[in-house]
C-alpha cells in the first residue's frame, strides 16, 4: 500500500535506532492499530501515573471556573500569577482544554 513504510525505512526517515520505532508502535497500539493522537494519549496517561500532576486539581478547577467566564488562557495566566501568585502558563491551559 503506498504511504507505508517498514520499521527500518521509518527509523531511517526519523534518524532514530529501529528499537525505538519498535517500541512505539508495541506500546501504542490500540484496538484500531496505531494511531497518533491516541499514542500520544497513552503516553500523557503513563507520565501521569508515574508523576501525577504538578498542578493541583483545585488550581485546574479556577481556571476551568475563569475559561467558563470567557476569559482567555493568557488573561487567567497573567491573573493568577499576579493574584494568586499561581504558576500556570498559558499553553498548560490550552493543553487542558485540548485534552479534555
Amino acid at each position: 500500500m503506498e504511504g507505508e513504510h517498514t520499521q527500518t525505512e521509518m527509523a531511517t526517515i526519523l534518524k532514530v535506532h529501529k528499537s525505538t520505532i519498535s517500541r512505539e508502535l508495541r506500546r501504542n497500539r490500540g484496538l484500531r492499530g496505531y494511531r497518533p493522537k491516541q499514542a500520544n494519549t497513552f503516553a500523557t496517561q503513563r507520565r501521569m501515573a508515574v508523576h501525577g500532576s504538578r498542578i493541583p486539581t483545585s488550581h485546574w478547577e479556577r481556571v476551568e471556573a475563569l475559561l467558563r467566564e470567557d476569559w482567555s488562557p493568557e488573561q487567567i495566566s497573567g491573573w493568577l500569577a499576579r493574584e494568586e501568585g499561581i504558576a500556570i502558563s498559558h499553553e498548560w491551559i490550552y493543553q487542558h482544554v485540548y485534552q479534555d
